[in-house]
Formats: structure tokens, sequence, C-alpha cells
């Protein structure tokens, strides 16, 4: 069942089973999958920059941390849809 925590004012992190997702205000800022976490770097507030010292994950670039991002929401939902497919069909 997904779960959203308050960490502090402004600073969230939501559960979905095998994904975490880290947001300051309304901005993912940070994610895990599978045992790799990624945080963008701070780009945003000095409140945004200490909310992203408190995650525990490889800081990289705020572009590249954007395409993984979209990278993996693109491959869960083409796998998701595919095992749908798999599971009406039983094939």
């Amino acid at each position: 069942m997904p779960e959203l925590h308050a960490l502090a004012p402004n600073f969230f992190c939501l559960d979905l089973w095998d994904l975490t997702l880290w947001f300051s205000y309304k901005t993912c800022i940070a994610f895990e999958i599978d045992g790799a976490a990624y945080k963008s770097e701070n780009i945003w507030t000095k409140t945004t920059a200490k909310h992203l010292n408190q995650i525990f994950a490889e800081e990289v670039p705020n572009q590249e941390f954007e395409n993984r991002l979209a990278e993996f929401m693109v491959n869960r939902t083409i796998y998701n849809r595919k095992m749908n497919y798999v599971a009406r069909d039983g094939k």
C-alpha cells in the first residue's frame, strides 16, 4: 500500500512498493528503486538544499536526475502494460 510520510515542513517521502520518491514542496528531488538512489543537485532554495542533505543518495546533475526518473517511469509503464496484457490473455 502506498504511504506518504511528512518528514519536515514541506518535505515528504512517498513509498510506492519498490519505489521511493522524496519531495521538497511539490518537486520530486530524489528517488530510490531496486537499491539505487539518486538525488538532484540543488537548483532551488536553501530549504530544498536542507532537504537534499537529509537524503543518502548519489547526487547527479538535475538534467541527469530528471532523465533517470523519466526513463524509469517509462520503463515501468511499459512493463506494467505488458504484464496487464499477459494477465488478461494468459500468455
